[in-house]
C-alpha cells in the first residue's frame, strides 16, 4: 500500500482498477508501480473497496456502497496526473525506506 495526495486529500492505495484497453505506455507505467509496491491491478469487474484507485474507468457493477473518502477515481483526462502522483509517492517511499 502507498499513500498519495489526490483531490486535496490523502488516499491509501492498495489496488489500481484499470481497463486493459489503455494505451500500452500507461499500462507499462502502472505495472511498474504495482510490482514495486505490491499493489494489485484489477479490472472494472471488481467491486469497489477501500484502498482502490480507479483510473479512467468505473465499476461495471456500479459504485454500490463505496465510500468516496476511501476510494479514488480519475477520469481519462487526468490519467497522466494520477500516474505522476503514484510515481512521486512511490519514489518518496523508496527514499524514506532507504534512509
Amino acid at each position: 500500500m502507498i499513500r498519495i495526495e489526490w483531490d486535496d486529500a490523502p488516499l491509501s492505495v492498495q489496488r489500481i482498477a484499470v481497463r486493459r484497453e489503455l494505451p500500452p505506455a500507461y499500462l507499462t507505467r502502472l505495472r511498474r508501480i504495482a510490482v514495486r509496491h505490491g499493489l494489485f491491478i484489477v479490472s472494472p469487474a471488481a467491486t469497489p473497496q477501500p484502498g482502490d484507485f480507479w483510473l479512467g474507468c468505473t465499476p461495471d457493477g456500479g459504485w454500490g456502497d463505496a465510500d468516496p473518502q476511501l476510494v479514488g477515481w480519475v477520469s481519462l483526462f487526468d490519467l497522466d496526473a494520477a500516474l505522476d502522483a503514484l510515481e512521486v509517492t512511490a519514489d518518496d517511499r523508496l527514499l524514506v525506506l532507504v534512509g
